[in-house]
């Protein structure tokens, strides 16, 4: 019996084998095991809420759990694969998550097939939280939670030599450096074919600036000291809120994108992109400021206000550029009112303007 499997390979035998591997069960078998399809927004795979009965009666057991599987369409799963999503995700619950202090999902399992892609994992059913969604927009106290929760990510492995042995963080994996620009440049007339905004002087002036300016940025950010490991992804759709009386108020998830880069990256994926604009303009400085004062306060030394500032603001270019690849590559995703990309495109581009990286 494989170790991974699909949504209809998910069955009590299954489970009894891999918790007693991973420790979970240490005496008994899980002897039922009920699956419910979730709809969750993901390009990237599929997820169930499992029920669980057991013939003992251990305290901790999981008695839910949700499961979440690569794509069933082999072409997908396999472009997915090749830039590492999958095994990136499950290589930092098994390797990172433990020592980490950033909150995130219990995990009981993780494997990828590195053959062909197939991934499973089982993870704490946390489907009681609020998800993020960044077209509603967070409102400056939640962004203020999220970036408490993701700065000890970032102070953990800073400048730690151990990133630099972890090949599964190489942000080449994604996307080879000397590739970025000129994809940039092939997929953004497909991106404003999809567009439902005006294309406007503004938003092509953004295409040529971001055309000449990504190589520098990336290099910068991805390639140059002081180097961390970042999230990569961090907005609001991948934060879970709790209520006040929770005892983790909020939980990351969605760890595919994981690399090492600058800490500021994850921080203008979540402000440029999950605030409302007159909010990020009134909050923006200060909760870049409070960041860099939870870095030094970490022991993160040599890294003041101002560099993390410039870092950021350099940094803002990256989730634009990410838009407009991500759905010029997805054929479904065609030009429509409503679609949530013209939202976020346009709270982007203007989050680089009131930064002063172009236009006016």
């Amino acid at each position: 019996m494989s170790d991974v499997v699909g949504p209809d390979g998910v069955t009590a035998e299954w489970l009894t084998k891999v918790f007693a591997a991973e420790g979970v069960l240490g005496s008994g078998s899980v002897i039922s095991c009920a699956a419910e399809p979730l709809a969750a927004m993901s390009f990237t795979g599929v997820f169930q809420r499992l029920e669980l009965n057991y013939d003992v009666d251990v305290l901790g057991l999981p008695r839910t759990l949700i499961a979440k599987f690569s794509t069933p369409d082999p072409e997908v799963r396999a472009a997915i694969h090749s830039m590492g999503f999958y095994g990136r995700e499950a290589a930092f619950y098994r390797e990172l998550a433990a020592t980490t202090p950033v909150p995130v999902p219990v995990c009981y399992y993780a494997a990828v097939d590195e053959n062909d892609g197939r991934c499973v994992i089982l993870l704490q059913d946390l489907t009681a939280a609020r998800r993020g969604r960044s077209t509603d927009a967070c409102s400056p106290a939640e962004v203020e939670r999220a970036i408490e929760a993701i700065a000890p990510l970032h102070t953990r492995w800073w400048e730690n030599p151990d990133v630099e042995s972890r090949p599964w963080l190489d942000p080449e994996g994604i996307m080879p450096l000397e590739a970025t620009q000129p994809e940039f440049e092939a997929q953004w007339p497909v991106f404003l074919e999809k567009l439902s905004i005006p294309i406007t002087d503004q938003v092509r002036q953004f295409g040529e600036w971001a055309a000449a300016e990504l190589r520098n940025v990336m290099q910068r950010l991805f390639y140059e000291p002081p180097l961390t490991v970042i999230h990569h992804d961090f907005q609001a759709d991948n934060l879970l809120f709790g209520g006040a009386s929770d005892s983790v108020p909020l939980v990351v998830i969605d760890w595919q994108m994981l690399v090492r880069g600058r800490g500021p990256v994850d921080l203008a994926y979540l402000l440029s992109g999950s605030m409302d604009p007159e909010d990020r303009r009134r909050h923006e400085l200060d909760l870049v400021t409070r960041y860099a004062a939870q870095l030094e306060a970490a022991g993160v030394r040599d890294y003041g206000a101002d560099q993390c500032l410039a870092d950021y603001r350099a940094a803002l270019l990256l989730p634009p550029v990410r838009l407009a690849l991500a759905v010029s590559y997805i054929p479904h995703m065609t030009a429509h009112r409503g679609a949530f990309w013209d939202l976020l495109f346009q709270r982007q581009i203007r989050a680089l303007i009131d930064n002063g990286a172009f236009g006016s």
